[in-house]
């Protein structure tokens, strides 16, 4: 471990501490900065992170009509996804997070309007990630003591529990750090992932300063007698073996690179059915450059449009791409046609509609069974549009995933029908 350390105690301006003013505190080499919730500066730029546990989350709750209490949650999303990954990005790294652990809570409400709030922090998301899913809460102060040298002096001063972790069936890289009884109220799990009883109530800010100094030293302290160091001059040294086993796994390494650009491909193929606008454009190109092979023109003259090109580059069949929350339009069918015709075409020129309709629907099922009336399929034909829906597209894909004639079969489709292009998975229909 390095000499000097840098940790962050990040969002103690959530609490309800008196007077609370930040201080830089530096003390046996470590430097400690008071980081605000909404600060620009991002987490993984420390070595280790303190957070209260709950600054994520805020609870309200009203009294209904028949007497039921309702609880509404509300959570700082966007704020908890940044931080989420700057955290993962800092343990990755070799850092560690210790949360202040007060009374964790993952259900509200009452009888029939009991919710689940499993998920809506980060200490609970990372409890969850690493297996810790039954936790429950106790009144009264229990009697706490703690297992290590290193933070006999915490439980001493703040040690207040709240929240019982069960541990039972954890072994590997997990210690109890902190107990009362037979009951688990602190751990740490890999080195990295610290969970301490506190119950943080008419602090002030020199009881803060204190509380986060006392908790750095003891987890330096904890982690350096715990650690194996590896010093570069270890690589002077080399077993037969060790060489071949690295070998093994740079090539284990470009293999699964490449399966991941391959599994990147399919979900992002599978992406149409929940993008709309330019980017829904650029996805449904990419499948018919990569997929099938098709030249495209993709000049963006009027955004939501391109063109599939013979093998003398004059176009075939002219593209229109669209995404909506609601059902398939007669508009929609317009709009293919009067960007055909601002492109210098007729209607003898075959259109293609390509539509994510209905994208608030969830569900492979629920989205295949939406239709398209009886009345725009008609127009469609009348105005020499076939439409497709991105569910009968990403159908099409999968049942043609393994012919080697795609390309051809699927243009032959474009060129030579109207109306709606409805594919299952087992089978193609055209309707019209």
């Amino acid at each position: 471990m390095n000499n000097e350390h840098v940790i962050y105690a990040y969002a103690f301006d959530k609490l309800n501490i008196q007077n609370f003013s930040k201080k830089e505190i530096c003390e046996n080499g470590l430097i400690i900065k008071f980081i605000d919730f909404n600060s620009f500066e991002p987490l993984n730029n420390a070595n280790g992170v303190i957070i209260p546990q709950g600054i994520f989350e805020t609870f309200s709750s009203h009294k209904m009509f028949n007497g039921f209490i309702n609880v509404e949650v509300s959570i700082s999303k966007n704020m908890l996804l940044k931080r989420a990954h700057e955290i993962y990005n800092l343990i990755e790294s070799g850092g560690w997070v210790c949360f202040l652990v007060s009374e964790i809570i993952d259900e509200v409400g009452s009888e029939r309007y009991r919710k689940n709030v499993y998920n809506t922090d980060l200490c609970k998301q990372i409890l969850n990630t690493i297996g810790v899913n039954e936790r429950k809460n106790i009144d009264g102060v229990p009697y706490l003591s703690s297992k290590t040298d290193e933070f006999r002096a915490f439980v001493k001063q703040y040690g207040i529990g709240k929240t019982i972790f069960k541990l039972s069936n954890k072994k590997d890289g997990f210690n109890i750090l902190i107990t009362s009884g037979t009951s688990v109220f602190g751990f740490e799990a890999y080195l990295k992932l610290y969970f301490l009883p506190v119950q943080i109530v008419n602090f002030n800010t020199k009881d803060v300063i204190n509380l986060v100094k006392i908790i750095s030293l003891a987890i330096n302290d904890y982690r350096q007698k715990r650690e194996i160091a590896y010093p570069k001059w270890f690589s002077e040294l080399s077993f037969k073996e060790e060489e071949e086993l690295k070998n093994k796994l740079n090539e284990l390494a470009e293999e699964e690179l490449q399966i991941n650009r391959k599994l990147e491909k399919y979900s992002k193929y599978k992406a149409i059915l929940t993008t709309s606008g330019e980017l829904l454009r650029k996805i449904i190109i990419d499948i018919f450059v990569d997929f099938f092979n098709f030249n495209i023109d993709s000049k963006d003259k009027f955004k939501e449009d391109f063109k599939i090109l013979g093998k003398d580059t004059n176009p075939i069949v002219f593209c229109e791409v669209k995404g909506t929350k609601k059902g398939i339009k007669r508009e929609h069918i317009n709009q293919v046609d009067s960007h055909r015709e601002r492109s210098g075409y007729g209607i003898n020129k075959k259109g293609i509609l390509i539509i994510n309709n209905e994208m608030a629907i969830s569900g492979c099922k629920e989205r295949f069974d939406t239709s398209i009336t009886e009345e725009q399929v008609k127009h469609a034909r009348k105005m020499n549009v076939l439409i497709i829906r991105t569910i009968d597209l990403i159908n099409y894909l999968i049942l043609q995933q393994d012919n080697i004639n795609r390309s051809d079969q699927f243009l032959d489709i474009l060129k030579n029908n109207v109306g709606w292009l409805k594919v299952s998975e087992t089978g193609i229909e055209t309707i019209n």
